[in-house]
């Protein structure tokens, strides 16, 4: 009776829309924080958001010039990982565009799992709660929809093979490569289709014509926003040599990195899947043993959740395979081209453990007729606490937290890019020197050098995935004498190289220093060999007590009693 009344109560489009309504409600914290809130910096506020701003700046400039970043650098250091996202920057304040971008990304994931789960589950209940959980993945918004759009993706290629609402998928395919990015996990997305129009082809099925047609449309829409990058990647045209090139591959061991990479998946793609794994295994081998004495119905979803399993396997393999030694060694051979990372290929993986995830539940409900009395009460609740699970590791528990207690100890937005101190930094040194920010050169030092480059200095270092190699040398010259001190600095710099920063043998890599919390006592750069490079003053967020030795003199202390840096402002003699 309470199933019945439970049931006709979230049945149909009304427990969507409750969903929907889930979504939208979680925003709220973020329009009262406002700029005070909590945001993931790791590739987000470190990385994704000055590309884009500065994508943005001079999108229509006609130039291929930044000229703030990596001490003036072309446009492909920083390349957008979804290219209609820039839009979003070009027209709105960096912290606006960037809520719209974590909206548009939860409500395409939270829609697209729902819509291609329609066609593998029944139960209602189950596709809204696993789409919540689903959207709410820690997967960060500045990645475009590479990740959390390919349930949106493979609904629309799926009708468009089958003939289905056709404009509407095709719009939607279109859109998905405009936000997601070809070398970030766009290529997977290729290559299934590829696997999937062979065996179309093979086994003469029909398919709608619109299916190969889309197919060119996204590979030349891809080639097209892509093009300079890939030109660089064959050596082609007069692009520099990427710092890529000179990257240390490191072999893995197969069957570690294998275990490894099926339990955790990608930094990127971090899905929580190991914590539901055990529901998925059972159901699959509870299946296999019903599956003689199974009904046709039964045996349609066994077969569609073994499908999910080998194709999770498949993708597990490509990427183990594609870092053991001898794949290591052919790679070292291409260049920058052996450096790609097709292990992101299991950034298809998410959505293939929650589509695992929702088969599972719904074969429990459906067909354990034994259980199905009371069965759905623990089926409910288990996905119930899986959602609350995700929304734990998801950054808005942090900003209600940060609602509940203004004092929860956490770097905010603000914090992270230090946007009143960059502000009295810069007017300082206009009132001091008459200068403006194009006229002289700043690095930092203790402080991630994008809260210089988001306020608009013009700066020596940054994150770079893709710059000049030569670049890369020249600044090794300014941190030599730290890479000697430590090996592991040396190594992180020298082997892999994408953070471009002050490294210090005192702080082991790069840290965000809060206020009061360290000082260098022995700082060796070759200020030196910074000050011939062009630039002028050092932002440091730790005072330096042998700066008389480094040729450094102490201008300025800025802070305030609501910042987490203190930052000194030294200038190089």
């Amino acid at each position: 009776m309470i199933k019945g009344r439970l049931k006709k109560l979230l049945d149909g489009e009304r427990i969507f829309w409750l969903g929907l309504a889930v979504v939208m409600l979680s925003f709220i914290p973020y329009l009262i924080l406002g700029t005070g809130s909590y945001v993931t910096y790791y590739e987000q506020l470190d990385w994704g958001l000055p590309t884009y701003i500065y994508q943005a700046k001079y999108l229509f400039s006609g130039s291929d010039f930044i000229p703030e970043f990596l001490n003036g650098a072309g446009k492909l250091t920083m390349v957008a990982p979804a290219p209609a996202y820039v839009l979003a920057f070009r027209v709105l304040p960096t912290f606006s565009a960037y809520l719209f971008i974590l909206f548009f990304q939860e409500i395409v994931s939270y829609i697209g799992m729902y819509l291609l789960l329609g066609r593998f589950v029944s139960n209602e209940i189950v596709k809204v709660l696993v789409s919540l959980t689903f959207a709410f993945l820690p997967v960060i918004p500045v990645l475009g929809l590479s990740i959390m759009g390919v349930p949106f993706a493979a609904w629309a290629i799926w009708n468009l093979y089958e003939g289905k609402k056709l404009r509407t998928s095709f719009f939607c395919i279109v859109l998905f490569t405009a936000c997601s990015s070809l070398v970030l996990g766009g290529f997977a997305l290729l290559m299934v289709w590829v696997v999937m129009i062979f065996f179309v082809l093979l086994r003469k099925r029909k398919a709608n014509p619109l299916f190969f047609i889309s197919f060119g449309v996204v590979t030349l829409e891809y080639l097209v926003l892509n093009a300079r990058l890939i030109l660089q990647m064959l050596g082609i045209g007069d692009g520099y040599v990427s710092h890529r090139a000179g990257m240390e591959l490191e072999a893995e061991a197969f069957w570690s990195y294998f275990k490894y990479i099926l339990l955790n998946n990608d930094n990127a793609a971090t899905d929580l899947h190991r914590y539901w794994m055990p529901i998925v295994i059972v159901t699959a081998c509870l299946s296999l043993f019903r599956y003689r004495r199974a009904k046709e119905e039964e045996r349609h979803q066994a077969r569609q959740l073994l499908s999910v399993i080998l194709f999770l396997l498949c993708l597990y393999a490509f990427a183990t395979f594609w870092n053991i030694e001898p794949i290591i060694a052919l790679r070292e051979k291409l260049g920058g081209i052996g450096s790609f990372q097709a292990t992101r290929v299991i950034w298809l993986t998410p959505t293939c453990w929650y589509l695992a995830l929702a088969i599972s539940a719904d074969y429990w409900l459906c067909h354990i007729h034994i259980l199905k009395k009371w069965l759905w009460i623990p089926a409910y609740l288990g996905l119930c606490a899986a959602f609350l699970f995700v929304l734990k590791n998801n950054q808005i528990k942090e900003n209600v937290q940060l609602l509940r207690n203004p004092e929860y100890h956490v770097i905010t937005y603000e914090n992270y890019y230090a946007i009143d101190l960059m502000d009295q930094i810069e007017e300082y040194i206009r009132a001091e020197f008459g200068l403006d920010m194009e006229e002289y050169r700043v690095i930092s030092l203790g402080i991630d050098p994008s809260a210089a480059l988001a306020h608009g200095f013009y700066c020596m270092d940054g994150y770079s995935n893709n710059y000049d190699l030569e670049y890369k040398n020249l600044f090794r010259t300014f941190i030599a004498p730290e890479l000697d001190r430590n090996e592991y600095i040396r190594s992180y710099y020298d082997d892999w190289g994408n953070h471009v920063y002050l490294f210090t043998a005192e702080l082991t890599t790069y840290v965000n220093v809060e206020k009061g919390s360290f000082w260098f006592n022995d700082l060796q750069i070759d200020t030196a060999a910074i000050k011939e490079a062009g630039c002028d003053f050092i932002i440091s967020a730790a005072y330096v007590v042998n700066a008389e030795e480094e040729n450094m003199e102490l201008l300025a202390t800025f802070e305030t009693e609501e910042s987490y840096y203190r930052l000194y402002l030294y200038q190089i003699g």
